[in-house]
C-alpha cells in the first residue's frame, strides 16, 4: 500500500518545486489531544520510490498504534533554511555565538577537557562560527569533524586527544539547560588535511565545537534532498506518546532502540515495510537515526508551527 493523505499519493506531492502542504482534513487539535511531528530524515529517502515505501511502512506503523496522519508537508533541501535546522537541534547550538565558549561550559565539562586536553588553553570555536565567520562550508567542517571520527567512529568519544570527544555528560546536572557539547582538537599546522582550517585561529590549534551540527544543516539543506514532515494525533484509544517513542519509534540510538521499532529496523534493513536501511555515508547514529519524533505536546506545538504550518488548537 502506497503512502497516500486523503486523494493525494505521495508521488504527486514530491512533484512539487517548492515547499508544499497537504491536509487531510482541516483539522483543529483539542487543547488535551496529543499529537506529535514526524520527520523523516534525508538519509531514509534515498528516491522517491524508495521513499514512498519507506513511508508507507512507517504511515501503517503509526495507525497501528491508534494514530493518524493530517497533515504532511515535503520540503526540498534547497528551501530549507539554515535558520530551521538550527532551532529544530537548538541544544546543538547554544553558545555558538559567544567568542570565548569557555565561559559557559559547567565545572564538569571544564574538568572533563583537563582530563584530555590537560592544561592546554585551546580556544573552543563552534562549527557555526567556522562558516559565519571565516567562510568555511558545512561540508568541510563536516569532513573535519568526521575525521576526528575514524574509521567506523573508532575514535569517538574515548577520551583521546585525537578523536571526537564528549565533554557534555549525560549525568551533568546542567545537561538539559545548557546543551550537548562535543570537541575535536583542530590542527592545521600538522595535519595537511586540515589545512584549510589555517584561517581559524591564525593557524593555530583549537577545539571543534560541535562539528556534526554544520554535518546537520549540510545534510538538511544540499540540492536534491526531500525531507518529508508529517503531523500525526492520537485517536481515540490509541497509545500514549510515552509508548509511541519508544516502541514505534524508538530510542534516539537506533542500536539501542527496541527490535521492530522504526529506529531498529532502519539500522537493519530487514523489515517487510521498511524495505531499505538508511543511505548515507554518514554512519547511522544518534543523528542519522532515520526519523524524528515529537517529544511530548509542547514540542510538538513548535515544531509543527516551524516545519508545516501555524496550528489551530481549540481552546
Amino acid at each position: 500500500m502506497g503512502f497516500s493523505l486523503g486523494s493525494v499519493s505521495l508521488n504527486r506531492m514530491l512533484q512539487c518545486k517548492v515547499p508544499t502542504v497537504f491536509y487531510a482534513s482541516k483539522k483543529v487539535i483539542q487543547r488535551e489531544q496529543q499529537f506529535g511531528v514526524l520527520i523523516v530524515k534525508p538519509a531514509a529517502i534515498p528516491n522517491a520510490n524508495l521513499c514512498e515505501d519507506n513511508l508507507a511502512g512507517i504511515q501503517q506503523r503509526f495507525m497501528r498504534y491508534g494514530w493518524k496522519t493530517f497533515g504532511f508537508k515535503v520540503w526540498p533541501g534547497e528551501y530549507v533554511d539554515a535558520d530551521i535546522v538550527e532551532k529544530h537541534y537548538r541544544k546543538l547550538f547554544i553558545g555558538c555565538e559567544i567568542e570565548d565558549m569557555r565561559r559557559i561550559l559547567s565545572p564538569a565539562e571544564s574538568l572533563n577537557l583537563q582530563g584530555i586536553y590537560g592544561e592546554s588553553n585551546y580556544p573552543l570555536i563552534h562549527a557555526m562560527r567556522l562558516h559565519q565567520e571565516y567562510g568555511l562550508s558545512f561540508e568541510y567542517i563536516g569532513k573535519t569533524w568526521d575525521r576526528g571520527r575514524g574509521p567506523g567512529n573508532s575514535w569517538l568519544e574515548k577520551g583521546l586527544p585525537g578523536g571526537v570527544n564528549r565533554i557534555t555528560k549525560k549525568d551533568d546536572p546542567l545537561r538539559h539547560q545548557a546543551g550537548v557539547r562535543r570537541v575535536f582538537l583542530v590542527e592545521p599546522e600538522k595535519n595537511a588535511a586540515q589545512a584549510g582550517m589555517s584561517v581559524v585561529n591564525g593557524g593555530r590549534p583549537f577545539l571543534l565545537v560541535n562539528g556534526f551540527a554544520a554535518e546537520l544543516i549540510h545534510w538538511f539543506t544540499r540540492s536534491g534532498e526531500r525531507i518529508a514532515v508529517a503531523a500525526l494525533v492520537r485517536g481515540k484509544g490509541g497509545a500514549d506518546i510515552s509508548r509511541i517513542r519508544e516502541d514505534c519509534v524508538g530510542v534516539y540510538d537506533p542500536s539501542r532502540a527496541r527490535p521492530g521499532s522504526i529506529r531498529n529496523d532502519f539500522l537493519r534493513g530487514k523489515a517487510r515495510d521498511i524495505k531499505y536501511p538508511l543511505v548515507s555515508k554518514t554512519d547511522i547514529g544518534i543523528q542519522n537515526n532515520g526519523v524524528h519524533f515529537s517529544d511530548n505536546r509542547d514540542s510538538a506545538e513548535k515544531e509543527y508551527a516551524m516545519w508545516i504550518n501555524e496550528i489551530r488548537v481549540e481552546l
